[in-house]
């Protein structure tokens, strides 16, 4: 999540995202490939091109080499707290949710996936977040961060590698 108050809300005691990402950015700095889950995105509260926007760009920011994205996924068990939680801070958002989410339903719709998928794929396109092959990797990746921060002299290059 990249709104602190909502990650408050949804999440408490969780790390913040910034403790987030200055894991992924030690991890980067180490030489690793590092890849981040954008994952819930949450219909209406940030799933907004601004909201994934911003999220993205810090992502890529913090070195992050791809990332990965889904709707809010509500299975059993975890849907009854969800609406719970969100008749509480969001209730103008309920009756959409229903919607979205009907009877037992733990995915959004098929339609709704689309439209996800129609807005994020190009801004993680657009922030050099998407899966590549090795030879793709390094060279993209040494032209960001050739632009966010020059290498330090004496360290030798970083080696591609893949946590998962």
């Amino acid at each position: 999540m990249y709104d602190d108050a909502l990650q408050r809300s949804i999440e408490p005691g969780t790390p913040t995202t910034q403790a987030r990402l200055d894991t992924v950015q030690a991890l980067s700095d180490a030489g690793f490939r590092v890849g981040v889950f954008l994952m819930p995105v949450l219909p209406h509260l940030t799933d907004s091109v601004g909201a994934i926007d911003e999220a993205l760009r810090r992502i890529a920011e913090a070195g992050a080499d791809h990332a990965v994205y889904g709707a809010l996924h509500l299975r059993p068990g975890v849907k009854p707290w969800f609406f719970r939680w969100l008749q509480q801070e969001h209730p103008d958002l309920v009756a959409s949710y229903r919607h979205l989410y009907p009877g037992a339903a733990a995915e959004t719709p098929k339609d709704y996936r689309r439209w996800l998928a129609a807005r994020v794929r190009p801004l993680i396109r657009a922030h050099g977040l998407q899966v590549q092959s090795e030879e793709e990797h390094d060279r993209t990746r040494g032209i960001m961060r050739a632009r966010m921060r020059p290498a330090p002299a004496s360290a030798p290059p970083p080696q591609p590698q893949t946590l998962f």
